[in-house]
């Protein structure tokens, strides 16, 4: 059963033979498959509980509810926006569906820094797997909205290597509201496939449910414990305890190495290597209407510049096809005053698209003296000058399908009209403070390996100093995806599982 934020009892004290804190595509995962060998599972989620009744396609409405401090999550400096669903479902509900099978190359590289098990081959049928239980689909060329499909032109003429999306939906028909929850259920997120799933066969489900520590006794995890809020108002209602043979942790990259600091659980790595795929917006003023947020946002991508799909590139970035309403539109043109006002006045005939960077130099989460959440991150100058490369290449796939000027994400305009323009780019300074970077892609912080020192869980998932303590997200890469992670976290988390179940009575006794 799944217990909505204000349905949830006030004060719950449980028993669970799992318990899973988060409940996005990585703790969905562990759910279901532990509700299907027929044990007692507990699912807890910090966010409220909202369904396609609930998404009413408002931004006022659906992003504070739907997202980690209503969108305004952000690195310690302000300038880095990192976006977290927070909700039942997790980042699944509210991303824009985009889904890659793990490169070769990124299981190379995880093997080369100790991770066993996870080769091509072994990771095959857990991605066939994913594959078709989210009903992944190519989309087909003539769903491209205008936004998407200037970015087709534009690298045909440029001939560059690009293509559709596949996607996990079934029956889109293009609304354009993604970012807000699918009011049709097209979208075949956590909460429809998983977790709907992990129910069915017993699995309990409680939203406003924020954890606040994992308990421990002789070196085993016992559980965790925590508060019953209201996620809409931040008001506390009660306490919470579960106790659990087997506690996993699938909060995200951010609010994983949390709850582990707050624990004092997982040894010196946690925290450390945070990636985010740092996004440099850009904007390009057309002609004609392009409305970029109607119809399906993110629907072709270029990829001709990534080091995941071109092994003789070192690192790289994926031009992707995106939309905005209004409101995450105004924040995204990271300019001001008359000059910002003046560009939402032709929203409407404005395209964009972000640079999807494959970050190489991380940063960190952190507690600070007074024991609150720290993200610290800035693109080192390797990674700094990818996002000049990709925003130059973005500029020139938009003049290549006749756009009259190209907007960078610099804090001082900066507009380019054609292609000898191109070196103003890498004249604005990158600092902090003088450009603004999104990120939807947050990775690393409690890496996968075999060496304590170098890693806070090993290949299976399992917290080094803690057995019976499993991590189950994005924060166990080692290295970032180089393509929209979602696919690879159900995947990782699917062979967890499969690891956790066939040695169940070792790992809940806490003896492997």
């Amino acid at each position: 059963m799944i217990y909505g934020h204000n349905a949830t009892p006030k004060d719950l004290d449980l028993r669970a033979d799992v318990c899973v804190v988060g409940s996005g595509a990585g703790g969905s995962v562990i759910a279901k498959k532990a509700a299907e060998r027929g044990l007692k599972v507990v699912v807890l989620e910090e966010g409220g509980f909202y369904t396609k009744e609930d998404f009413d396609q408002l931004e006022r409405d659906m992003l504070p509810k739907l997202y980690k401090q209503g969108t305004g999550q952000a690195t310690a400096d302000g300038f880095v926006s990192v976006l977290q669903g927070r909700c039942v479902g997790g980042t699944t509900v509210v991303n824009y569906l985009c889904c890659f099978r793990t490169p070769g190359r990124v299981l190379g590289e995880w093997a080369e820094r100790g991770v066993q098990g996870m080769s091509p081959a072994d990771m095959k049928p857990h991605l066939d797997e994913v594959w078709d239980m989210l009903s992944i689909q190519k989309m087909p060329e003539n769903m491209l909205n205008p936004n998407n499909r200037l970015l087709k032109i534009g690298a045909e003429r440029l001939g560059w290597k690009g293509d559709t999306f596949w996607r996990n939906q079934i029956g889109c028909w293009g609304s354009g509201f993604c970012a807000e929850g699918c009011a049709y259920d097209a979208k075949q997120s956590a909460l429809l496939t998983y977790l709907h799933e992990a129910v069915i066969r017993g699995a309990d489900v409680y939203a406003g449910a924020r954890v606040e520590r994992i308990t421990l006794e002789g070196g085993r995890a016992t559980g965790v414990e925590g508060i019953v809020w209201d996620p809409e108002t931040d008001t506390p209602r009660g306490r919470l305890r579960v106790k659990a043979d087997v506690t996993v942790v699938s909060c995200g990259s951010i609010n994983t190495p949390e709850l582990l600091l707050r624990s004092n659980v997982g040894g010196p790595m946690v925290g450390k290597s945070l990636y985010l795929h740092p996004v440099p917006i850009v904007w390009a003023l057309f002609d004609r209407e392009i409305h970029n947020y109607y119809g399906i946002k993110q629907g072709y991508y270029i990829d001709e510049f990534s080091d995941v799909f071109h092994d003789d590139l070192d690192g790289g970035y994926v031009l992707e096809g995106v939309g905005a309403q209004p409101g995450l539109g105004a924040v995204g043109m990271n300019h001001y005053g008359t000059w910002h006002r003046e560009r939402m006045k032709e929203h409407h005939k404005l395209a964009l698209v972000g640079v999807l960077v494959r970050d190489r130099d991380g940063g960190t989460v952190s507690l600070d003296k007074d024991g609150r959440r720290r993200i610290e991150y800035w693109p080192s100058r390797r990674d700094l000058q990818k996002c000049a490369e990709g925003m130059k290449h973005a500029a020139e796939v938009y003049l290549a399908a006749g756009a009259k000027e190209v907007y960078t994400c610099h804090a001082k305009g900066t507009v380019i009209r054609s292609t000898g323009d191109l070196a103003l780019i890498d004249q604005r300074s990158m600092a902090p403070g003088e450009m603004f970077l999104f990120s939807a892609h947050q990775m690393g912080t409690c890496r996968m390996g075999e060496d304590p020192e170098t890693s806070v869980v090993n290949s299976n998932g399992r917290v080094h100093t803690t057995k019976n303590l499993l991590i189950a997200d994005a924060s166990a890469f080692p290295t970032p995806s180089g393509v929209n992670p979602q696919v690879t976290v159900y995947a990782v988390a699917t062979h967890h599982a499969k690891v956790l179940l066939e040695n169940w009575n070792e790992i809940a006794a806490g003896k492997a």
